[in-house]
């Protein structure tokens, strides 16, 4: 069976920042030294001969040395706002790179200090570069100052993002005598997107007369939404007595003011349905812990998207309190919950239409209604994750309707994503002696594609950001140049240039864009590692610490995470201290980002206690790692041991309370199939279902431990890069369980809390 490749897209905002040249020069030996062991099988470091791009060191110093202190220089003044001194050091760079890149470092930094003109000049001459739209903000707020004919042209060539743009372009319009667009654009510039406060005033006295007293209305349910409750309040003369009323109530049950009751009481009966007060009255109740006192009003609460404003804010309460009267045992009311959103599309149209669809089918046996939901879910999403997971439960519904011919359909559906987990389940489902894990070869691309992606100005300019040790910048043009890769070759051809820089996690993330378009990538996306020391003896299997590594650093050995989670496996210092005495090895905490072999050593022995604590269990090991031990503890209690018989470790896994934990698993237990391959070097048969039941007399460790001897793909080692510490980038923030606690024995662990979805 061919079976193509491809993987979930992820990714994060970069952090600001930028690592000084002092600390830089030792890093970035790291990261380089790093990123050699992460080279392909059978890959050697490029000789002094190779082409640009094809080495690593040498590629990134591409700069004089006069003109790479020059930029460093003009990079540190942008950073700190001295204009003279980045004249000064702009003008000594010989490289017009250099130039037009220390150009972009102080538009990018101190754009609010520049004029029209010069912001207009970068934006035209450089479409393609990072950060544009932040330029573009401050250019609308310069252009008012322009005569309206040049108004009007910058706006039919760049189209207003902002409130102060669509301003200056519905001035321009009126100026031109086009009265009806340019009201349409002052109105939306006060309805839709705001202005500063300091701006208010102003535009009141010249634009008043073109709002009306619904337009101001609009503007109040938009703050209200917004969770604005101060500038509502300064709205509230100009609206009718009943918005009012409604807009005090919101702010009240908003900022949880006494005598809710009374407040509430007080808005008049036809406001008393109104959407926004409906839900703030749900959020309140919540927020007071009264969960259950919202269930009948989720349950009955609208689902068009008119009434509901905003069908996104109304899902996180949707789905916490769906998850919630599941836990409850009210199966019923947690399905009303969900089954009509409003939503149509994106992440949570997604996770509606599949939680939906597997509470009937798994808790309220209704599997016609269910495959409805599975159907909907897969016309309307497009990553592979989210298409395996809607033919995946497709095809488990049919089943369920004793109807294999269309099951049958659905699992080759969703095994043509054999690199995700609902892919893998899939396979086993069809035929699970034949389900294999296979490698493609990467594509070819001949000597004159290459030259030519290479000579693409963004490709050089991440080479002169490398050699600078300019991290954080070097991955907004990475992550630019990401979404504008169109070929095989392109993808193939960057993710080598950035893994030869010492930058294996942009490398990674490069790959899985391509991977998200069917090409085959699977060296840089899963690259394997030579560790050393830290490989030898009795422990997790390799491809166990390959997979859990890729999902929390993307072997950036240098990351940190915003919880203060160190290095390739993301240890926090408090869980590496104690686990370093446990198995009596030496400890310090600088060794978490500047010895990769070390903090895989800490790793591994942190992972095999976990093992060792759950019973050989990877579902619970890996939850545990990612969320804490006493956390598994209590969904085990809550939920019950798919160690034992009678609970499915599927169902276990999707029951899940955190959603960030419940992807990490299925991430981590897809990553552990596909390195598997990468470690024998062949296609290896899938073992997800084993995997998930591993621990119980159903389950049996497989691949228990791959030795690096053993593997005839084992690499040169995985470098250091001249990358600063980075946080993870696949990890939202507000979603990550706080592995802030150190990790302790069983009895004495105390568990950080993690918020709900």
């Amino acid at each position: 069976m061919a079976l193509f490749v491809t993987v979930d897209q992820d990714g994060g905002s970069p952090s600001e920042g930028r690592r000084g040249p002092e600390c830089g020069r030792g890093l970035a030996a790291l990261l380089i030294g790093f990123a050699l062991c992460l080279a392909p099988a059978g890959a050697a470091p490029a000789s002094p001969g190779a082409p640009p791009g094809a080495g690593t060191a040498a590629s990134a110093e591409s700069l004089s040395a006069e003109d790479r202190a020059a930029l460093e220089r003009a990079f540190d003044a942008a950073d700190r706002g001295q204009a003279a001194g980045f004249e000064s050091a702009k003008a000594s760079l010989r490289s017009a790179l250099a130039r037009t890149l220390a150009e972009w470092k102080w538009l990018d930094r101190q754009a609010d200090g520049a004029s029209f003109d010069r912001l207009a000049a970068f934006i035209e001459a450089h479409p393609s570069w990072p950060r544009l739209s932040l330029m573009e903000a401050e250019a609308e707020r310069k252009v008012a100052d322009r005569p309206a004919a040049d108004i009007l042209a910058w706006f039919e060539r760049h189209p207003p993002r902002t409130g102060e743009g669509h301003v200056a372009w519905g001035e321009a319009l009126i100026a031109s005598g086009r009265l009806e667009e340019g009201k349409a654009a002052i109105v939306k510039a006060w309805v839709e997107l705001g202005l500063p406060d300091s701006a208010e005033r102003a535009f009141l006295a010249r634009h008043g007369e073109h709002l009306t007293q619904a337009d101001h209305e609009a503007r109040l349910t938009r703050l209200l939404w917004d969770g604005h409750t101060t500038s509502a309040s300064q709205l509230l003369s100009r609206v009718s007595p009943g918005a009012r009323a409604l807009a005090e109530a919101r702010i009240a049950l908003q900022t949880r003011a006494p005598n809710i009751d009374g407040i509430v009481g007080r808005v008049p009966a036809e406001y008393q349905d109104d959407g926004g007060l409906l839900f703030d009255r749900i959020r309140w109740r919540r927020r007071l812990g009264r969960d259950e006192d919202t269930w009948d009003l989720l349950a009955s609460a609208p689902s068009d998207p008119q009434t509901l404003y905003d069908p996104e804010r109304w899902w996180t309460e949707r789905h916490i309190q769906a998850r919630n009267s599941l836990k409850a045992g009210k199966p019923e009311l947690a399905y009303a919950m969900v089954a009509r959103t409003g939503l149509t599309e994106g992440g949570s149209f997604a996770d509606a239409e599949w939680l939906a669809g597997w509470i009937a089918l798994r808790h309220l046996d209704k599997p016609q209604r269910a495959l409805e939901h599975f159907l909907t879910l897969e016309a309307g999403v497009s990553t592979p994750i989210s298409k395996a997971r809607a033919f995946y439960w497709a095809g488990r519904a049919a089943s369920a309707m004793d109807d294999p011919a269309s099951a049958r359909s659905y699992y080759l559906a969703a095994g043509e994503r054999p690199f995700t987990y609902y892919g893998q389940l899939a396979l086993e489902k069809l035929e699970p002696a034949l389900a294999r894990v296979s490698l493609d070869p990467m594509p070819e691309v001949s000597a004159a594609e290459r030259a030519a992606i290479l000579q693409r100005p963004e490709i050089s300019a991440m080479r002169l950001l490398t050699a600078i040790d300019a991290e954080t910048d070097l991955r907004r043009f990475a992550y630019e140049l990401d979404d504008r890769l169109e070929t095989p070759a392109e993808f193939a051809v960057v993710g080598e240039l950035l893994r030869d820089l010492g930058a294996p996690h942009l490398s990674i993330r490069t790959a899985k864009y391509g991977l998200f378009k069917h090409y085959p990538l699977l060296d840089l996306a899963y690259p394997t590692m030579d560790l050393g020391d830290a490989e030898k003896g009795p422990g997790p299997e390799l491809a166990l610490v390959l997979g859990l590594s890729r999902q929390e650093s993307e072997f950036n050995p240098a990351a940190v995470s915003h919880a203060g989670a160190r290095g390739l496996m993301q240890l926090m210092p408090a869980t590496a201290k104690i686990t370093a005495r446990r198995h009596g090895l030496s400890y310090d905490q600088s060794w978490l980002t500047t010895r990769p072999e070390y903090n895989v050593k800490l790793g591994r022995a942190h992972l095999a206690d976990l093992l060792e604590e759950f019973d050989d269990s990877y579902i619970f090991t890996i939850a545990a790692y990612n969320a804490g031990g006493g956390r598994v503890r209590e969904w085990i209690q809550t939920y019950g041991n798919p160690q034992a018989e009678g609970v499915d470790a599927i169902d276990w896994v999707e029951l899940i309370p955190f959603s960030e934990t419940r992807n990490y698993v299925q991430r981590v237990l897809e990553n552990v199939a596909v390195y598997r391959a990468r470690l024998a070097g062949e296609a290896v048969p899938v073992s997800l279902i084993a995997d998930l039941q591993r621990g119980s007399s159903k389950g049996r460790p497989s691949y228990a431990a791959y030795r690096p001897e053993d593997s005839p793909t084992r690499l040169a080692a995985l470098s250091p890069a001249s990358l600063s510490p980075a946080g993870r980038p696949d990890v939202d923030p507000l979603r990550e369980p706080d592995r802030t606690a150190p990790v302790a024995a069983p009895a004495a662990e105390t568990d950080a809390s993690a918020g709900p979805d």
